[in-house]
């Protein structure tokens, strides 16, 4: 009967989680007291803030100077890349695709274009582009 009791109550008496909450519900209530013995508000004291503007970041253009070396770089695939791996016949360029990039070197830096060519075969009409993921 002990072991049949015990075993009613684990299952449906309220959880040890629940009558935590419960605790610390009513510990709340003691430290809301404590708000209630100070001292009630004065006068609010209110400081003044200048506003300012945030500069916008701008591209690599607007930061890089106009005299710095330009370099292009051009990623094309050979012909024997450029074969349509469904059908075989040899893929169109229909694009490019460029990425920006400022490479520092000490005392020295090159604002690089890196040119992407985009194929496509003109048979079964599928894109496939050479860019690095």
């Amino acid at each position: 009967m002990e072991q049949l009791c015990l075993l009613k109550k684990k299952q449906f008496s309220a959880s040890s989680k629940q009558s935590k909450g419960q605790l610390y519900g009513q510990l709340s209530l003691l430290f809301n007291e404590a708000e209630a013995y100070t001292a009630p508000p004065g006068p609010q004291k209110t400081t003044q803030v200048a506003g300012h503007t945030r500069k916008q970041s701008g591209s690599v253009k607007e930061i890089v100077l106009d005299n710095i070396p330009v370099e292009v770089v051009e990623h094309r695939l050979s012909k024997e890349e450029r074969v349509c791996p469904q059908c075989g016949e040899l893929m169109q360029e229909i694009g490019t695709e460029v990425r920006e990039t400022l490479k520092l070197i000490p005392a020295k830096a090159i604002l690089s274009y890196d040119v992407y060519y985009t194929y496509a075969c003109e048979n079964c009409e599928k894109i496939i582009s050479q860019r690095p993921s």
